[in-house]
């Protein structure tokens, strides 16, 4: 045995340690997501009691229906237990994407550090959501389709959709580049997600689709919601709405008029989409993870980073409905270093492939 194969056996054991501790730890004294809590498990037991229909008795629910196949499993064990296996997998997924992502940006640990440690990710595991798991996919996607894996590709893009309004623009970007794909290999990419239609249908029947058909056309799922859009902030401050639907449109062109697949761009369809949005939440920014680890200098990773702690301002301010729109300073720094790094010549990827 080599010295460093000793050392990867060691390394690989004490990281096994590591989450088994941190499993029996999360097991023992449990700190539960609220949105976990008190809204997807709740209504996946629902389901699984025979006691609701999905989108017409789940309230709170609104994300496609093979993401709730993850929560109906999840609530088969003890929900110590499907919390302690969705915040360690929540985990395992934040560092995959890291990994994955540094493929085509080959940056230092400093870049990593700060991208994971912002505030955005702490929100998301303290509410136990699953954001995480769409940009896990939406990077598999993008990984897959320049790898030229088409069976990985349909996992990505399946995993991608169960978040679908943040991630339309980098899902464009990837079905306008296998558009040359064989008529084989788009088969083979479009196998998991008819199977994971297929297995909806097996679980909710047929009327779960006219359900979510219905209602979509009775109402936005945000209503009532605390949206903190850019069409809302505009409202706030009295600008007419058409200005940050002309933003919002300016930004597809942005990302759409240029289809390639260098990471710049992908990860500027990632941003460009969060403001496009209609709807955003401080958890949503774990999606700016790619974006930030495409950054050339250190000193705009700080930066973004400690834009990422302005909601920690609401602690001190009793004006906090103003104040939660100084979250989207976020996105909007983080687009703007990315539109002028790629308006300059130097590329953040090693290889520098012009995938067109």
């Amino acid at each position: 045995m080599t010295a460093e194969t000793r050392s990867s056996m060691i390394a690989s054991v004490l990281v096994i340690g590591m989450i088994l501790a941190l499993f029996v730890t999360l097991v023992i004294n449990p700190i539960y997501g609220a949105d976990f809590y008190f809204v997807f498990l709740p209504i996946a037991e629902d389901l699984w009691l025979g006691n609701a229909t999905l989108y017409v008795d789940t309230n709170g629910y609104f994300n496609p229906a093979h993401a709730m196949l993850y929560w109906m499993l999840l609530a088969l064990p003890p929900v110590s237990v499907a919390n302690a296996i969705h915040f360690i997998g929540t985990l395992i997924l934040l560092f995959a994407i890291v990994y994955l992502w540094q493929t085509y940006t080959e940056r230092s640990i400093f870049y990593a550090f700060f991208a994971l440690l912002g505030l955005y990710t702490i929100d998301h595991l303290i509410r136990g959501q699953m954001d995480v798991i769409a940009v896990f996919g939406v990077v598999l996607a993008y990984w897959a389709t320049r790898e030229e894996k088409p069976y990985l590709l349909g996992l990505g893009a399946t995993l991608a959709v169960i978040k679908p309004t943040s991630l339309v623009l980098p899902l464009l970007l990837i079905a306008w580049h296998i558009r040359t794909w064989s008529f084989a290999d788009i088969g083979k990419a479009s196998l998991i997600p008819i199977l994971s239609i297929v297995a909806t249908i097996a679980i909710f029947g047929f009327e779960w689709i006219p359900n979510l058909l219905n209602l979509v056309a009775t109402g936005s799922p945000v209503d009532g919601l605390s949206a903190l859009s850019i069409y809302d902030m505009a409202s706030v401050i009295n600008l007419p709405s058409l200005i940050p639907a002309v933003i919002s449109i300016i930004f597809a062109i942005g990302v759409l008029a240029k289809p390639d697949l260098s990471a710049e761009r992908f990860a500027f369809a990632l941003v460009a989409n969060v403001l496009a949005s209609t709807y955003v939440a401080g958890y949503h920014f774990v999606v700016l993870i790619p974006a930030i680890l495409c950054m050339r200098h250190k000193w705009m990773v700080i930066i973004a980073w400690l834009l990422s702690l302005l909601p920690l301002l609401r602690l001190v301010s009793t004006d906090t409905f103003d104040l939660e729109y100084l979250i989207l300073l976020l996105p909007m720094y983080v687009a703007s270093v990315l539109l002028w790094q790629m308006m300059h010549e130097t590329s953040p990827e090693s290889d520098n492939p012009a995938l067109v």
